[in-house]
């Protein structure tokens, strides 16, 4: 491993960290100007090893020997969550820079392009990779109206910003997408293997729950009369846990992120509670069986506290396999590069799961500490970026060359 490269890492992490940067972690949201300040600053790292850049009309940079439509496309996205970690996103581009440079310096010829997605994070419209979505075919752009920021700005304004920007993107070409990402877990750190190489993405079912009691005053209610919604909701929340953990067999998960109370006074009993659930799961038949398991509980739960029920279901993915031949030939490299690696399956959605239904697709995982990630706290070592971006080089010269 040369220091060159580790160098090259360190200096393109710290010029990415310094935009969105604050006390509390980094935040870009996508199609913000803190997200199009990572894009330029990508065209400038791309443009200064000689790469031709150019843009598609849903704002992804991909940078290039040519402006012909992508063979090998290695991406990720450059946008963050509200106070995030600096290396979830970064980490992924900056490996495919850094191919670009050794195909360059060592005159390899590999037919790749490296890009920056838009809006891989939902933090901002409630939906997730919403630029690798839209590229491929798997969002459609009638939908963009009817996705709102906290603020009530919708995609579609922002989309609008870059209709010059390019065309919609040509894969007519495309025969493989990498990508490279912190883990976002502790499985690599425990059990001290260097890479994993990633076998499937756990598919993903988000449930919007409104549920609506009655305020009232909290000193003169007997709690014989209440219709309190947020004790309904803690009801739902425990539900959740135990539904999921009825499924873990399948590597399925459950999580309540969000709560929002009302009227949220202390003296005042809750008159309505949202809730958003996040279900996840390598299996299709489980994620069924939980949302199925949890609309019902939610339902019982309500009708016995006397609570009106709302649902609406925000997305629905199903899992994604990645390409069998490429994750073994990620290996063997994985392998011959030294380093040790393992198989495993990805709890955390990412672009890739987009493109590997348009073509052949896989990925690389490094360690991050601790298994921290959308955090402040996040962190990854460039050495293992380094190492990460070098598997992939050489499974590219022993696929291309």
């Amino acid at each position: 491993m040369k220091q060159d490269d580790i160098s090259y890492v360190n200096a393109s992490l710290h010029q990415y960290h310094d935009i969105g940067a604050g006390e509390r972690g980094v935040t870009r949201p996508g199609y913000s100007e803190t997200e199009n300040q990572m894009h330029a600053l990508f065209t400038r790292q791309a443009q200064s090893l000689g790469l031709a850049v150019y843009h598609d009309c849903y704002g992804n940079s991909y940078a290039s020997f040519t402006k012909e439509p992508p063979v090998v496309l290695i991406a990720s996205h450059l946008d963050s969550v509200v106070e995030g970690g600096r290396f979830d996103g970064p980490a992924g581009v900056i490996t495919g820079l850094l191919i670009q440079k050794w195909n360059l310096e060592e005159h390899a010829g590999l037919p790749v392009t490296c890009g920056a997605l838009r809006c891989e994070e939902s933090s901002r419209f409630g939906h997730a990779t919403i630029g690798s979505g839209l590229a491929t075919g798997q969002f459609q752009i009638e939908d963009a109206g009817a996705w709102k920021d906290s603020n009530g700005i919708t995609l579609a304004e922002e989309l609008q910003k870059h209709e010059n920007d390019g065309p919609v993107p040509d894969y007519s070409r495309l025969q493989e997408y990498l990508e490279l990402h912190i883990e976002q877990g502790r499985v690599l750190e425990e059990s001290r293997k260097e890479l994993g190489i990633v076998t499937s993405i756990a598919g993903n079912h988000r449930i919007f729950l409104d549920l609506k009691g009655m305020a009232e005053h909290s000193g003169a209610t007997p709690m014989n009369l209440r219709n309190d919604a947020l004790c309904a909701a803690a009801e739902v929340i425990l539900a959740v846990e135990h539904i999921a953990e009825e499924e873990w067999k399948e590597h399925s998960v459950g999580t309540v992120g969000v709560v929002e109370n009302h009227p949220n006074v202390m003296n005042v009993v809750p008159g309505e509670t949202k809730l958003r659930i996040d279900l996840r799961s390598q299996s299709a038949d489980s994620l069924a069986r939980m949302e199925e398991a949890v609309l019902m509980q939610t339902k019982q739960i309500c009708e016995r506290r006397g609570i009106t029920l709302d649902v609406e279901r925000i997305t629905r993915t199903e899992p994604v396999m990645m390409n069998k031949d490429i994750a073994e030939g990620l290996m063997k490299a994985c392998e011959a590069e030294g380093n040790s690696g393992m198989y495993m399956p990805s709890g955390a959605g990412h672009d890739a799961m987009h493109y590997a239904e348009i073509t052949h697709a896989g990925m690389v995982f490094i360690p991050c500490l601790h298994g921290i990630s959308h955090n402040p706290a996040e962190h990854a070592e460039a050495e293992d970026i380094v190492k990460g971006a070098r598997a992939m080089y050489a499974y590219l010269k022993e696929e291309f060359q």
